[in-house]
């Protein structure tokens, strides 16, 4: 029998593959019922892709469930969606109406598709784990979605062929969950989502096939100590890749490219091996000669060169580093998404003698990866840690003086702790401590309390895929401002202890300078923790952005060469100073800038994008690929630009409004909290 690897290539615009026999196909049983449905119904459906097009624009229209609607790129069309169940339907196991009238149209008409894959909880193991979709995009080489696939999730996959080879592919995915609001309410639910791809331009880059013995639920491998003969094959095998990215690229090929580096991704995953710091070092020299910059490829080379990271024994010793990151806003919301840029220098003289400390517990039923990493300097990446079979954990790791960890597991359960003399003991399926320092058991107390918001959000979002979608933008951007009135109490309540220092770290990007300020004090022990570095060198160069001082000029160039300087925009109305660089959480804010832009121009908004990054001819081609018609400058020399070092500019997304006075009116503010200013400030005009 094919397995869904087989059956899934017909998609691929590269030449199909044949798949081992004996790993990743669907169930017996399930096939046979499919195939018994799409027989008894292929006569009533002579066009079955307009039959299944008929009930999906039926199930988006009908009103029995939250829904809300997203358009990732070219062809490509998800409808995220949620039902609030009762006791009574989650018990039976009854679906809605709708989403039960859709689920039997994709069987009945599955016998016309081109190919057909399907999935639910019954079955066991899903046949794969991820699929990434992916095109060709007019300014970067290729754009491609992740969807992960779990195994409680029922899912099903339809593409149909059309004339002029045409494809059009309806997907659809949900599962059912039980959880307690904060006010410790049952909440039953299906969160799911559909999904269209339609054109010639698309193919499946890449899947991950079934479980396999030996290796965690993400099919990564589970590391064995150093082997010198694994090092070998692999750094052989990496020259190798290494080879045939240099042929595809002289030759133009970029398929060809694509494909060097998943291979490469596909080694890095497989190694069941540690590596010495100096074994990774030969493979990292080896394998960046694939970076090219700006393509999609080099997100997934940076993936599988953090995989052989974590599977070696570096370890940072530096006194002074600096990191680029993303934030850590509540929920990791989409609204304050941010790229930060932390230093961190650790004083002379100061304790960094590592001491042993233990964490044990126990883990909920099927937890497949449990993980521990710092969150505090020295970050030195993630490290597994084995469970028992009986869901038992012990992990004896190194750590700094207060430093600070979080030990996470696969069924989203995170907890943070210091690491002091007492060993932790943690429930992680119950929420719970049962045996650790007074201080960890007061830190737990904090978390869930916020974790009380965390289960709040799920009624205004869907979460199916382990990433966080809103589709009720006005009830969760009003849970986000609860959350974070929330967090500020318990940072004001714990200003002798880390915890403050804690909750600042993970806030203090998304805040605006004058809250930021009422929660500093540097009379208090919090203050000097290491976690509060870059917060408070966050808010040393929110000082130079403050609102109420004059805005200093500066001279820039334009996408064209021409040079031009700030006091030319400003005088005339108000001006918006919009910092951004390639990343997504930047251009994530384009669609609102362009809604501002249309609405506000004629009243008196002049939008100025002043791009942080070195590539002029990207910047360029990006601006115009984009249809992005504000003015835009730049110096192209990033966090080190005149500009960015004047007005203190640290994180991107980041915006400077000044008034027609020439005078700072804010800062600070991004997104949803940045229109609502704007709008404000224009209508008191």
């Amino acid at each position: 029998m094919k397995t869904i690897l087989t059956i899934i290539t017909s998609l691929l615009l590269t030449t199909a593959a044949t798949a081992d026999t004996k790993g990743g196909q669907p169930k017996n049983g399930m096939i046979k019922e499919i195939g018994r449905q799409m027989k008894a119904y292929e006569n009533d459906y002579p066009n079955s892709a307009d039959a299944l097009k008929k009930e999906v624009e039926r199930f988006v229209k009908t009103d029995d469930k939250k829904i809300g609607f997203s358009h990732p790129g070219t062809g490509h069309y998800v409808w995220n969606f949620k039902y609030m169940l009762s006791g009574s339907d989650a018990a039976s196991g009854r679906l809605p109406k709708s989403l039960q009238r859709l689920d039997r149209a994709f069987v009945r008409t599955g016998g016309k598709a081109t190919t057909t894959v399907a999935h639910c909880p019954a079955d066991g193991e899903s046949p794969f784990h991820w699929i990434t979709f992916s095109w060709p995009d007019t300014y970067w080489a290729r754009i491609q979605f992740n969807y992960n696939m779990r195994d409680d999730f029922t899912y099903r996959f339809s593409t149909f062929t059309g004339p002029d080879s045409v494809r059009t592919l309806y997907a659809i995915v949900w599962r059912q969950e039980m959880f307690y609001d904060k006010d410790s309410l049952a909440c039953n639910t299906i969160d799911g989502y559909l999904i269209k791809m339609e054109g010639k331009h698309w193919r499946i880059d890449d899947l991950n096939t079934t479980y396999v013995s030996g290796r965690d639920r993400f099919n990564r491998s589970k590391a064995a100590p150093t082997d010198t003969t694994a090092f070998a094959e692999l750094r052989e095998k990496t020259k190798y890749i290494a080879g045939l990215y240099e042929t595809h690229k002289a030759n133009n090929d970029e398929r060809g490219c694509d494909a060097a580096v998943y291979f490469f991704h596909k080694l890095a995953e497989d190694l069941n091996s540690t590596l010495t710091a100096k074994q990774f070092d030969e493979i990292n020299t080896l394998a960046s000669k694939m970076y090219v910059g700006g393509r999609q490829r080099d997100h997934i080379l940076t993936k599988a060169l953090v995989a052989l990271q974590r599977k070696s024994k570096k370890r940072i010793v530096s006194n002074k580093s600096v990191y680029t990151t993303r934030n850590t806003p509540f929920l990791k919301n989409g609204f304050q998404t941010k790229l930060i840029s932390e230093t961190y220098v650790i004083p002379e003289g100061a304790d960094r003698t590592l001491r042993e400390r233990t964490i044990s517990g126990t883990v909920a039923p099927g937890t497949g990866k449990l993980t521990i990493r710092p969150v505090t300097f020295p970050f030195n990446g993630n490290e597994d840690i084995a469970v028992a079979e009986d869901g038992r954990f012990t992990y004896t790791y190194e750590a700094e003086p207060d430093q600070i960890f979080e030990i996470t597991d696969d069924k989203g359960h995170t907890y943070a702790f210091v690491a002091d003399s007492v060993p932790v003991v943690i429930d992680m399926e119950q929420r719970r401590i049962t045996s650790a320092s007074e201080f960890n058991r007061k830190f737990m107390v904090c978390q869930n309390r916020m974790y009380d918001y965390e289960r709040e959000a799920k009624k205004y979002t869907t979460d199916i895929e382990g990433y966080t979608n809103t589709f009720d933008d006005d009830g969760m951007l009003a849970l986000i401002d609860s959350a974070d009135a929330a967090s500020d109490r318990i940072i004001r309540a714990n200003m002798d202890s880390p915890i403050a220092a804690y909750y600042l770290s993970r806030r203090y990007s998304n805040m605006g300078y004058e809250r930021l300020g009422s929660l500093l004090d540097s009379t208090r022990a919090y203050a000097s923790h290491a976690a509060m570095q870059p917060v408070w060198q966050f808010y040393r160069n929110m000082e130079k952005r403050r609102p109420g001082l004059m805005y200093t000029d500066v001279e820039l160039t334009a996408p064209d060469g021409s040079a031009h300087r700030l006091s030319e925009y400003v005088g005339r109305g108000y001006v918006l100073l919009y910092f951004w660089n390639m990343d997504g959480a930047s251009r994530g804010e384009i669609p609102m800038l362009k809604i501002m832009n249309r609405r506000y121009k004629d009243e008196g908004l002049n939008i100025i994008g002043i791009y942080l990054g070195s590539d002029r001819e990207d910047w360029a081609n990006y601006v115009e690929k984009r249809g992005i018609h504000w003015t835009h400058l730049s110096n192209l020399k990033g966090f080190k630009s005149e500009i960015a070092q004047i007005y203190g500019i640290t994180s991107l997304p980041e915006y400077v409004l000044i008034g027609p006075d020439g005078r700072l009116v804010n800062c600070g503010l991004i997104g949803y909290w940045l229109e609502s200013e704007i709008k404000e400030i224009l209508k008191k005009k």
